[in-house]
């Protein structure tokens, strides 16, 4: 079963029903992913599998607190491959989860715009 893509409910459930807080750490997020990607790309080029564990390990966190399910589950998916040191196809894991990112960013992004009005 493919999880919903982003669960606001159980993210705002998770931090006590602070829409302020989530929208914070939603901005955050939104600022902070590109360079992360960014990060994770060089560490495959580097073929450095401890830090790109470390970095998706990271990205699942943050992504999961915001209900950003698809986006927590292809971050464990790369980082169960960086775990296990074997970088074969990992660019075509990336790949899906910045594609995952480009579908919840600008939901997030509409969530925080409409929280400030």
């Amino acid at each position: 079963m493919v999880p919903e893509r982003l669960d606001v409910a159980t993210a705002l459930d998770r931090m006590e029903g602070d829409r302020d807080l989530f929208a914070e750490l939603v901005r955050l997020f939104v600022e902070e992913c590109p360079a992360a990607m960014k990060e994770i790309r060089q560490a495959l080029g580097n073929g450095d599998a401890h830090l790109l564990d470390r970095l998706a390990h990271t990205l699942k966190g943050s992504s999961a607190s915001l209900g950003a399910n698809r986006v927590s589950q292809a971050s464990l998916v790369l980082e169960m491959r960086a775990r296990s040191a074997a970088l074969q196809n990992a660019g075509e894991l990336i790949d899906s989860l910045q594609a995952e990112i480009d579908l919840v960013l600008p939901e997030l992004e509409s969530l925080t715009r409409k929280a400030i009005q």
